[in-house]
């Protein structure tokens, strides 16, 4: 959905939705957890395989 049309819609909690965060699973790697496919690289890589 282009950004204009939710802003019309949603007015300031559009920037909630429209707005970058960088997210790290800081307590599952606190507890060891290892996954199969730590970058998008190589989940992509992966899935396109296939």
């Amino acid at each position: 959905m282009p950004g204009f049309a939710l802003r019309a819609l949603l007015g300031p909690l559009a920037g909630e939705l429209l707005g970058s965060r960088r997210v790290v699973p800081k307590r599952l790697l606190e507890t060891g957890f290892v996954f199969r496919h730590p970058t998008l690289e190589s989940a992509l890589a992966a899935e396109l395989s296939r």
